[in-house]
């Protein structure tokens, strides 16, 4: 998600209709599918370092994706 959040700040959409369609299309396709893995793995001790591959929770996701195409 850092490197997604990173590279979409370069994308900026002006048209308020269409960034709100985006943001909302965008949450409907990743929030269930990044659910599905954080309750999958967040629990699941498949490294030591856990915290380095599942650090986001969904609500975190979605806060991100609230940001996306900001006009700066």
């Amino acid at each position: 998600m850092d490197e997604i959040s990173r590279l979409q700040q370069a994308y900026a959409v002006p048209d308020i209709e269409l960034r709100t369609s985006l943001r909302r299309a965008s949450r409907d396709y990743i929030i269930p599918k990044y659910r599905e893995f954080f309750d999958k793995y967040s629990n699941v001790p498949f490294t030591k370092n856990t915290e380095k591959y599942v650090k986001y929770t969904s609500n975190n996701v979605a806060d991100l994706i609230d940001n996306f195409f900001d006009v700066a």
